[in-house]
Protein backbone atom coordinates (compact mmCIF):
# COMPACT_ATOMS: atom_id res chain seq x y z
CA UNK A 1 0.00 0.00 0.00
CA UNK A 2 1.57 3.63 -0.96
CA UNK A 3 1.83 6.10 1.84
CA UNK A 4 0.51 9.36 0.69
CA UNK A 5 1.91 12.26 -0.32
CA UNK A 6 2.29 14.99 2.22
CA UNK A 7 1.70 18.24 1.95
CA UNK A 8 3.94 21.17 1.97
CA UNK A 9 2.41 22.20 4.99
CA UNK A 10 2.89 18.48 6.47
CA UNK A 11 6.76 18.21 5.22
CA UNK A 12 7.86 21.44 7.56
CA UNK A 13 8.25 21.74 10.94
CA UNK A 14 6.18 24.00 12.42
CA UNK A 15 4.60 24.31 9.22
CA UNK A 16 4.38 26.49 6.17
CA UNK A 17 2.72 29.64 7.67
CA UNK A 18 5.82 29.82 10.35
CA UNK A 19 8.63 29.33 7.20
CA UNK A 20 6.60 32.22 4.99
CA UNK A 21 6.88 34.42 7.71
CA UNK A 22 9.94 33.79 9.01
CA UNK A 23 11.25 34.39 4.89
CA UNK A 24 9.24 37.68 5.41
CA UNK A 25 10.91 38.66 8.21
CA UNK A 26 14.57 37.70 7.12
CA UNK A 27 13.90 39.87 3.55
CA UNK A 28 12.59 42.95 5.70
CA UNK A 29 15.42 42.39 7.59
CA UNK A 30 17.80 42.50 5.15
CA UNK A 31 16.29 45.76 3.27
CA UNK A 32 15.98 47.31 6.74
CA UNK A 33 19.90 47.27 6.40
CA UNK A 34 20.54 47.84 2.76
CA UNK A 35 20.80 51.07 0.95
CA UNK A 36 18.92 54.10 1.28
CA UNK A 37 17.99 53.93 -2.40
CA UNK A 38 16.76 50.30 -1.78
CA UNK A 39 14.47 51.23 1.10
CA UNK A 40 13.17 54.39 -0.77
CA UNK A 41 11.87 51.64 -3.55
CA UNK A 42 10.99 48.98 -0.89
CA UNK A 43 8.61 51.80 0.31
CA UNK A 44 10.35 51.66 3.82
CA UNK A 45 11.45 55.43 3.35
CA UNK A 46 9.30 58.31 2.98
CA UNK A 47 8.56 61.78 4.69
CA UNK A 48 9.85 61.51 8.32
CA UNK A 49 12.22 58.70 7.81
CA UNK A 50 13.74 60.63 5.05
CA UNK A 51 14.24 63.58 6.43
CA UNK A 52 15.74 61.68 9.66
CA UNK A 53 18.37 60.03 7.31
CA UNK A 54 22.23 61.02 8.38
CA UNK A 55 24.22 63.29 6.51
CA UNK A 56 26.19 60.48 4.62
CA UNK A 57 23.18 58.67 3.71
CA UNK A 58 21.29 61.41 1.84
CA UNK A 59 24.30 61.79 -0.26
CA UNK A 60 24.42 58.26 -0.65
CA UNK A 61 20.96 58.43 -2.00
CA UNK A 62 21.41 61.44 -4.29
CA UNK A 63 24.64 59.21 -5.69
CA UNK A 64 22.32 56.09 -6.32
CA UNK A 65 19.02 57.72 -7.47
CA UNK A 66 21.43 59.26 -10.77
CA UNK A 67 22.98 56.26 -10.89
CA UNK A 68 19.83 54.01 -11.81
CA UNK A 69 18.34 56.90 -13.85
CA UNK A 70 15.09 56.83 -11.39
CA UNK A 71 11.77 58.40 -11.37
CA UNK A 72 10.45 58.96 -8.62
CA UNK A 73 9.28 62.17 -7.21
CA UNK A 74 12.33 64.23 -6.43
CA UNK A 75 11.04 66.91 -4.19
CA UNK A 76 10.63 64.36 -1.53
CA UNK A 77 14.18 63.47 -1.50
CA UNK A 78 15.95 65.36 1.64
CA UNK A 79 19.47 67.21 0.89
CA UNK A 80 22.39 67.51 3.13
CA UNK A 81 23.92 71.04 4.31
CA UNK A 82 26.75 70.39 3.01
CA UNK A 83 27.00 69.03 -0.73
CA UNK A 84 30.64 68.12 -2.23
CA UNK A 85 31.29 69.27 -5.37
CA UNK A 86 31.63 65.63 -7.40
CA UNK A 87 28.11 64.33 -6.00
CA UNK A 88 26.84 64.60 -9.55
CA UNK A 89 30.07 64.07 -11.58
CA UNK A 90 28.34 60.53 -12.88
CA UNK A 91 25.51 62.04 -14.14
CA UNK A 92 25.33 61.93 -18.05
CA UNK A 93 21.41 61.84 -18.86
CA UNK A 94 20.44 65.03 -18.91
CA UNK A 95 16.71 64.64 -18.48
CA UNK A 96 17.59 63.55 -14.50
CA UNK A 97 19.81 66.92 -14.87
CA UNK A 98 16.64 68.77 -15.61
CA UNK A 99 14.55 67.26 -13.29
CA UNK A 100 16.85 67.61 -10.38
CA UNK A 101 17.08 71.33 -10.97
CA UNK A 102 13.10 71.44 -11.42
CA UNK A 103 12.98 70.38 -7.92
CA UNK A 104 14.52 73.94 -7.12
CA UNK A 105 18.39 73.12 -6.69
CA UNK A 106 19.19 74.84 -3.40
CA UNK A 107 22.30 72.67 -1.57
CA UNK A 108 22.40 71.04 -4.91
CA UNK A 109 23.04 73.74 -6.88
CA UNK A 110 26.96 73.68 -7.33
CA UNK A 111 27.16 69.97 -7.84
CA UNK A 112 24.81 70.76 -10.73
CA UNK A 113 26.98 73.31 -11.98
CA UNK A 114 29.99 70.48 -12.03
CA UNK A 115 27.72 68.34 -13.83
CA UNK A 116 26.66 70.63 -16.84
CA UNK A 117 30.54 71.92 -16.89
CA UNK A 118 31.39 68.30 -17.53
CA UNK A 119 28.53 67.52 -19.76
CA UNK A 120 29.24 70.20 -21.95
CA UNK A 121 26.03 72.14 -21.45
CA UNK A 122 27.53 75.29 -20.96
CA UNK A 123 24.07 77.16 -21.03
CA UNK A 124 23.36 75.90 -18.14
CA UNK A 125 26.43 77.51 -16.24
CA UNK A 126 26.24 80.86 -14.25
CA UNK A 127 28.07 83.92 -15.96
CA UNK A 128 27.30 85.96 -13.96
CA UNK A 129 29.86 86.05 -12.06
CA UNK A 130 33.31 85.93 -13.82
CA UNK A 131 35.49 84.30 -11.68
CA UNK A 132 32.79 81.75 -11.14
CA UNK A 133 33.04 79.60 -14.46
CA UNK A 134 37.07 79.60 -14.67
CA UNK A 135 36.98 77.82 -11.15
CA UNK A 136 33.95 75.13 -12.33
CA UNK A 137 35.89 74.40 -15.48
CA UNK A 138 39.05 74.04 -13.12
CA UNK A 139 36.89 72.23 -10.47
CA UNK A 140 35.27 69.66 -12.56
CA UNK A 141 37.83 69.20 -15.24
CA UNK A 142 36.22 70.44 -18.02
CA UNK A 143 38.80 71.90 -20.61
CA UNK A 144 36.00 72.81 -22.93
CA UNK A 145 34.35 75.28 -20.45
CA UNK A 146 38.19 76.42 -19.63
CA UNK A 147 38.55 77.34 -23.23
CA UNK A 148 35.84 78.66 -23.91
CA UNK A 149 35.28 81.13 -20.91
CA UNK A 150 38.84 82.04 -20.88
CA UNK A 151 39.99 82.43 -24.24
CA UNK A 152 36.46 82.88 -26.27
CA UNK A 153 34.45 84.95 -23.54
CA UNK A 154 37.44 86.93 -22.13
CA UNK A 155 36.05 86.38 -19.24
CA UNK A 156 39.10 86.18 -17.05
CA UNK A 157 42.54 85.56 -17.71
CA UNK A 158 44.98 82.08 -16.09
CA UNK A 159 45.38 83.18 -12.60
CA UNK A 160 46.44 80.86 -9.46
CA UNK A 161 43.23 80.39 -8.07
CA UNK A 162 42.24 78.09 -11.23
CA UNK A 163 45.49 76.23 -11.19
CA UNK A 164 44.97 75.44 -7.40
CA UNK A 165 41.35 74.57 -8.11
CA UNK A 166 42.64 71.99 -10.42
CA UNK A 167 45.34 70.90 -9.14
CA UNK A 168 42.94 70.59 -5.33
CA UNK A 169 40.94 67.51 -8.02
CA UNK A 170 44.00 66.39 -10.07
CA UNK A 171 43.10 67.91 -12.88
CA UNK A 172 46.83 67.21 -14.86
CA UNK A 173 44.88 68.28 -18.31
CA UNK A 174 43.76 71.56 -17.11
CA UNK A 175 47.25 72.27 -15.86
CA UNK A 176 49.00 71.14 -19.11
CA UNK A 177 46.86 73.78 -20.73
CA UNK A 178 47.26 76.64 -18.57
CA UNK A 179 51.17 75.94 -19.09
CA UNK A 180 50.71 75.75 -22.24
CA UNK A 181 48.63 79.62 -22.34
CA UNK A 182 50.58 81.40 -20.18
CA UNK A 183 54.02 81.80 -18.00
CA UNK A 184 54.02 80.16 -14.58
CA UNK A 185 54.76 83.37 -12.78
CA UNK A 186 51.33 84.39 -13.66
CA UNK A 187 49.61 81.29 -12.24
CA UNK A 188 52.00 78.85 -10.92
CA UNK A 189 51.52 80.35 -7.14
CA UNK A 190 50.15 77.43 -4.74
CA UNK A 191 49.27 74.68 -6.91
CA UNK A 192 52.02 72.61 -6.21
CA UNK A 193 51.08 72.74 -2.30
CA UNK A 194 47.56 72.25 -3.06
CA UNK A 195 48.06 68.94 -4.87
CA UNK A 196 50.29 68.09 -1.73
CA UNK A 197 47.44 68.42 0.63
CA UNK A 198 44.80 66.52 -1.76
CA UNK A 199 47.44 63.63 -2.66
CA UNK A 200 47.48 64.45 -6.37
CA UNK A 201 51.21 62.68 -6.73
CA UNK A 202 50.63 63.61 -10.68
CA UNK A 203 50.00 66.85 -9.91
CA UNK A 204 52.85 67.40 -7.50
CA UNK A 205 55.33 65.58 -10.75
CA UNK A 206 54.49 68.07 -13.36
CA UNK A 207 54.59 71.15 -11.42
CA UNK A 208 58.17 69.99 -9.89
CA UNK A 209 59.21 68.43 -13.02
CA UNK A 210 57.80 69.97 -16.20
CA UNK A 211 56.88 73.62 -14.95
CA UNK A 212 60.00 73.83 -12.77
CA UNK A 213 57.58 75.64 -9.89
CA UNK A 214 60.31 76.14 -6.95
CA UNK A 215 59.93 73.41 -4.14
CA UNK A 216 58.23 75.42 -0.60
CA UNK A 217 59.10 73.95 2.51
CA UNK A 218 55.41 74.48 3.27
CA UNK A 219 54.63 71.66 0.59
CA UNK A 220 55.92 68.45 2.01
CA UNK A 221 53.95 70.18 5.29
CA UNK A 222 50.62 70.28 3.65
CA UNK A 223 51.66 66.79 2.14
CA UNK A 224 52.00 65.42 5.75
CA UNK A 225 48.94 66.83 7.11
CA UNK A 226 46.85 65.52 4.21
CA UNK A 227 48.11 62.02 5.46
CA UNK A 228 50.22 61.72 1.79
CA UNK A 229 52.97 59.27 2.59
CA UNK A 230 53.73 58.87 -1.22
CA UNK A 231 53.89 62.32 -1.62
CA UNK A 232 56.32 63.09 1.09
CA UNK A 233 58.63 60.42 0.21
CA UNK A 234 58.72 61.81 -3.36
CA UNK A 235 59.39 65.45 -1.74
CA UNK A 236 62.11 63.84 0.46
CA UNK A 237 63.75 61.09 -1.76
CA UNK A 238 63.18 63.61 -5.74
CA UNK A 239 64.03 67.14 -4.00
CA UNK A 240 65.48 66.27 -0.69
CA UNK A 241 62.79 68.37 1.00
CA UNK A 242 63.53 68.36 4.74
CA UNK A 243 61.02 67.53 7.67
CA UNK A 244 59.75 70.15 9.61
CA UNK A 245 58.02 70.45 13.06
CA UNK A 246 55.33 71.74 11.19
CA UNK A 247 54.92 68.42 8.78
CA UNK A 248 54.97 66.35 12.19
CA UNK A 249 52.41 68.74 13.98
CA UNK A 250 49.99 68.91 10.95
CA UNK A 251 50.50 64.63 10.63
CA UNK A 252 49.17 64.09 14.24
CA UNK A 253 46.68 66.69 14.22
CA UNK A 254 44.86 64.98 11.13
CA UNK A 255 45.36 61.48 12.72
CA UNK A 256 48.21 59.86 10.13
CA UNK A 257 49.66 57.74 12.53
CA UNK A 258 51.96 55.88 9.43
CA UNK A 259 53.12 59.55 8.08
CA UNK A 260 54.07 60.45 11.65
CA UNK A 261 56.11 57.65 12.37
CA UNK A 262 58.22 57.88 8.88
CA UNK A 263 58.81 61.56 9.97
CA UNK A 264 59.63 61.17 13.09
CA UNK A 265 62.04 58.24 12.16
CA UNK A 266 64.07 60.60 10.02
CA UNK A 267 65.27 62.60 13.15
CA UNK A 268 65.13 66.07 11.57
CA UNK A 269 62.66 67.44 13.58
CA UNK A 270 60.10 66.90 16.49
CA UNK A 271 56.41 67.61 17.45
CA UNK A 272 55.46 70.11 19.25
CA UNK A 273 52.61 71.01 21.93
CA UNK A 274 50.33 72.15 18.78
CA UNK A 275 50.47 68.03 17.82
CA UNK A 276 49.34 66.85 20.88
CA UNK A 277 46.55 69.29 20.87
CA UNK A 278 45.49 68.92 17.59
CA UNK A 279 45.62 65.17 18.09
CA UNK A 280 43.60 65.54 21.24
CA UNK A 281 40.88 67.88 19.95
CA UNK A 282 40.08 65.61 16.61
CA UNK A 283 40.02 62.37 19.01
CA UNK A 284 43.15 60.98 17.36
CA UNK A 285 43.75 58.18 20.20
CA UNK A 286 46.13 56.20 18.37
CA UNK A 287 48.45 59.14 17.88
CA UNK A 288 47.73 60.36 21.54
CA UNK A 289 49.23 57.16 22.80
CA UNK A 290 52.04 57.43 19.72
CA UNK A 291 53.06 61.06 20.84
CA UNK A 292 53.12 59.82 25.32
CA UNK A 293 55.45 57.35 24.17
CA UNK A 294 58.20 58.78 21.88
CA UNK A 295 57.84 62.25 22.31
CA UNK A 296 58.62 64.87 25.14
CA UNK A 297 56.18 67.22 23.99
CA UNK A 298 53.18 68.51 26.32
CA UNK A 299 49.94 69.54 25.78
CA UNK A 300 48.59 73.51 26.27
CA UNK A 301 46.24 74.66 28.72
CA UNK A 302 43.46 74.80 25.71
CA UNK A 303 43.88 71.11 24.62
CA UNK A 304 41.25 69.42 27.26
CA UNK A 305 38.48 72.25 26.10
CA UNK A 306 38.96 71.83 22.47
CA UNK A 307 38.71 67.71 23.13
CA UNK A 308 35.78 68.22 25.68
CA UNK A 309 34.00 70.70 23.54
CA UNK A 310 34.39 68.58 20.65
CA UNK A 311 32.60 65.60 21.81
CA UNK A 312 36.10 63.48 22.37
CA UNK A 313 35.74 62.33 25.90
CA UNK A 314 38.08 59.47 25.83
CA UNK A 315 40.73 61.87 24.80
CA UNK A 316 39.78 64.06 27.59
CA UNK A 317 40.45 61.41 30.00
CA UNK A 318 43.56 60.78 28.52
CA UNK A 319 44.64 64.18 29.03
CA UNK A 320 43.79 64.05 32.44
CA UNK A 321 45.44 60.87 33.44
CA UNK A 322 48.92 61.20 31.26
CA UNK A 323 49.36 64.67 31.21
CA UNK A 324 47.29 65.98 34.27
CA UNK A 325 45.53 68.36 32.57
CA UNK A 326 42.52 69.61 34.80
CA UNK A 327 38.99 69.56 34.51
CA UNK A 328 36.42 72.87 34.70
CA UNK A 329 32.58 73.46 35.67
CA UNK A 330 32.10 73.25 31.23
CA UNK A 331 34.24 69.96 31.03
CA UNK A 332 31.77 68.45 33.78
CA UNK A 333 28.38 70.16 31.86
CA UNK A 334 29.44 68.87 28.68
CA UNK A 335 30.02 64.81 29.81
CA UNK A 336 27.01 65.08 31.54
CA UNK A 337 24.69 66.63 28.42
CA UNK A 338 26.69 63.16 26.90
CA UNK A 339 25.19 61.21 29.04
CA UNK A 340 28.64 60.05 30.29
CA UNK A 341 28.18 58.83 33.97
CA UNK A 342 31.83 57.47 34.45
CA UNK A 343 33.12 60.82 33.57
CA UNK A 344 30.56 62.53 35.54
CA UNK A 345 31.71 60.64 38.54
CA UNK A 346 35.49 60.76 37.39
CA UNK A 347 35.38 64.84 36.90
CA UNK A 348 33.55 65.25 40.82
CA UNK A 349 35.78 63.23 42.46
CA UNK A 350 38.89 64.94 40.84
CA UNK A 351 37.38 68.02 41.51
CA UNK A 352 36.31 68.76 44.67
CA UNK A 353 33.67 71.36 45.14
CA UNK A 354 32.80 71.38 42.00
CA UNK A 355 28.69 72.36 41.25
CA UNK A 356 26.39 70.00 40.14
CA UNK A 357 23.66 72.08 38.80
CA UNK A 358 24.52 73.16 35.71
CA UNK A 359 25.77 69.16 34.66
CA UNK A 360 22.33 68.08 36.51
CA UNK A 361 20.39 70.52 34.61
CA UNK A 362 22.53 69.26 30.96
CA UNK A 363 21.97 65.71 31.16
CA UNK A 364 17.89 66.79 32.13
CA UNK A 365 17.39 68.63 29.40
CA UNK A 366 19.08 65.65 27.14
CA UNK A 367 16.97 62.50 28.58
CA UNK A 368 19.67 61.49 30.77
CA UNK A 369 18.44 60.73 33.93
CA UNK A 370 20.32 57.83 35.31
CA UNK A 371 22.98 60.73 35.46
CA UNK A 372 20.77 63.32 36.88
CA UNK A 373 18.98 60.58 39.70
CA UNK A 374 23.20 60.00 40.62
CA UNK A 375 23.87 63.24 41.17
CA UNK A 376 20.58 63.73 43.32
CA UNK A 377 21.39 60.68 45.53
CA UNK A 378 25.76 60.95 45.83
CA UNK A 379 26.44 64.46 45.33
CA UNK A 380 24.02 65.87 47.77
CA UNK A 381 22.87 68.60 44.79
CA UNK A 382 19.34 69.58 45.34
CA UNK A 383 16.99 69.60 42.76
CA UNK A 384 16.10 72.15 40.32
CA UNK A 385 13.19 74.09 38.27
CA UNK A 386 15.56 73.37 35.42
CA UNK A 387 15.41 69.44 35.90
CA UNK A 388 11.42 69.60 36.35
CA UNK A 389 11.28 71.50 33.20
CA UNK A 390 13.63 69.64 30.91
CA UNK A 391 11.23 66.42 31.93
CA UNK A 392 7.93 68.44 30.97
CA UNK A 393 9.59 69.49 27.74
CA UNK A 394 10.76 66.18 27.06
CA UNK A 395 7.11 65.20 27.74
CA UNK A 396 8.58 62.57 30.16
CA UNK A 397 5.76 61.85 32.44
CA UNK A 398 6.67 59.29 34.41
CA UNK A 399 10.10 61.38 35.51
CA UNK A 400 7.54 64.31 36.44
CA UNK A 401 5.56 61.55 38.86
CA UNK A 402 9.22 60.43 40.12
CA UNK A 403 9.81 63.76 41.22
CA UNK A 404 7.11 64.72 42.50
CA UNK A 405 7.24 61.67 44.93
CA UNK A 406 10.48 62.49 45.60
CA UNK A 407 8.96 65.69 47.24
CA UNK A 408 10.29 68.03 44.26
CA UNK A 409 6.56 68.96 43.03
CA UNK A 410 7.00 72.64 43.98
CA UNK A 411 9.25 73.11 41.52
CA UNK A 412 7.05 73.24 39.17
CA UNK A 413 6.55 76.73 38.13
CA UNK A 414 5.93 78.78 35.09
CA UNK A 415 8.82 77.73 33.36
CA UNK A 416 7.97 74.23 33.39
CA UNK A 417 4.27 74.98 32.10
CA UNK A 418 5.95 76.81 29.62
CA UNK A 419 8.56 73.97 28.45
CA UNK A 420 5.54 71.53 28.03
CA UNK A 421 4.08 73.43 25.97
CA UNK A 422 6.24 71.95 22.79
CA UNK A 423 5.41 68.42 24.24
CA UNK A 424 2.47 66.79 24.43
CA UNK A 425 -1.19 67.38 25.46
CA UNK A 426 -1.29 64.62 28.10
CA UNK A 427 1.96 66.52 29.60
CA UNK A 428 -0.25 69.96 29.40
CA UNK A 429 -2.90 68.69 31.72
CA UNK A 430 -0.23 66.89 33.78
CA UNK A 431 1.37 70.04 34.66
CA UNK A 432 -1.71 71.97 34.71
CA UNK A 433 -3.58 69.49 37.72
CA UNK A 434 -0.13 69.67 39.64
CA UNK A 435 0.43 72.74 39.57
CA UNK A 436 -1.00 76.74 40.64
CA UNK A 437 1.56 78.80 38.11
CA UNK A 438 0.38 80.71 35.53
CA UNK A 439 1.20 79.61 31.24
CA UNK A 440 2.90 82.54 29.66
CA UNK A 441 3.21 83.64 26.26
CA UNK A 442 6.34 81.18 26.11
CA UNK A 443 4.17 78.39 26.24
CA UNK A 444 2.36 78.60 23.12
CA UNK A 445 5.86 79.96 21.58
CA UNK A 446 6.86 76.36 22.43
CA UNK A 447 3.98 74.92 21.05
CA UNK A 448 4.09 76.54 17.43
CA UNK A 449 8.32 76.27 17.50
CA UNK A 450 8.07 72.59 18.13
CA UNK A 451 5.44 72.39 15.49
CA UNK A 452 3.07 71.04 17.84
CA UNK A 453 -0.72 71.92 16.53
CA UNK A 454 -2.49 70.26 19.22
CA UNK A 455 -0.55 71.88 22.21
CA UNK A 456 -1.43 74.91 20.33
CA UNK A 457 -4.80 74.55 20.12
CA UNK A 458 -5.31 73.22 23.39
CA UNK A 459 -3.81 76.45 24.75
CA UNK A 460 -5.95 78.68 22.80
CA UNK A 461 -8.76 76.63 24.48
CA UNK A 462 -7.89 76.07 28.10
CA UNK A 463 -6.09 78.87 28.85
CA UNK A 464 -7.79 82.17 29.03
CA UNK A 465 -6.56 85.24 27.93
CA UNK A 466 -4.47 84.03 25.08
CA UNK A 467 -5.54 85.84 22.23
CA UNK A 468 -4.42 88.60 24.73
CA UNK A 469 -0.75 87.64 24.42
CA UNK A 470 -0.49 88.43 20.97
CA UNK A 471 -3.09 91.72 21.24
CA UNK A 472 -1.22 93.18 23.82
CA UNK A 473 2.30 91.98 22.51
CA UNK A 474 1.27 94.35 19.37
CA UNK A 475 1.24 97.51 21.36
CA UNK A 476 4.82 96.49 22.90
CA UNK A 477 7.74 96.73 22.16
CA UNK A 478 8.79 92.80 22.60
CA UNK A 479 6.82 92.50 19.76
CA UNK A 480 9.30 90.59 17.26
CA UNK A 481 9.76 88.37 14.61
CA UNK A 482 9.33 85.03 16.97
CA UNK A 483 5.89 86.07 18.42
CA UNK A 484 4.48 87.07 14.39
CA UNK A 485 5.52 83.73 13.33
CA UNK A 486 3.29 81.96 16.42
CA UNK A 487 0.60 84.24 15.06
CA UNK A 488 0.74 83.25 11.75
CA UNK A 489 1.62 79.72 12.81
CA UNK A 490 -1.97 79.52 14.74
CA UNK A 491 -4.05 81.34 11.79
CA UNK A 492 -2.49 79.17 8.87
CA UNK A 493 -3.97 76.09 11.20
CA UNK A 494 -7.12 77.58 12.03
CA UNK A 495 -6.31 77.60 15.30
CA UNK A 496 -7.49 81.47 15.43
CA UNK A 497 -9.41 83.54 12.50
CA UNK A 498 -8.11 85.54 10.15
CA UNK A 499 -9.76 88.70 10.92
CA UNK A 500 -9.22 87.84 15.07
Amino acid sequence: METPARNRSDALPFGASYWDRLAQELKDMSIDRSSPFTRLLAGRLSGAALSALPPAQKLQLWSEVVEHDWQGDMTELPVPDDVPSQLFWGLRSRPMYDRIKARGAGALHKALQHAAARNGWFEEVDMSNPDWPGWLAAESGSLDLLVDVVERRKLKDYRPSIARCAARFGHVHILEHIHSRARPYRWADGVTGAAAASGHLGVVRFMLEEVSDPLLPTDIDQAAKGGNLEIVKYLRDRWDAHTTTRALDGAAEAGHLETLEYLHALGEATCSAAAVDGAAANGHMQVLRWLKRHSDCQPSASAMDAAIRRGHFEAGEFLYANYGLGFTEMHYYSVACAGRLDLVKLIHDAVPGISSASAMAGAASKGHWQVVLHILNHFGQECTEDVVAAAAALGDIAMLELLVARGHGGLIGSNTMDAAGGADVETLEWVRRHSTAPFTRAALSSACWADKTECAAWLLSNVDGVEWWFSECRDMQTWNDAFSYVEEYAVERGLLPEDW
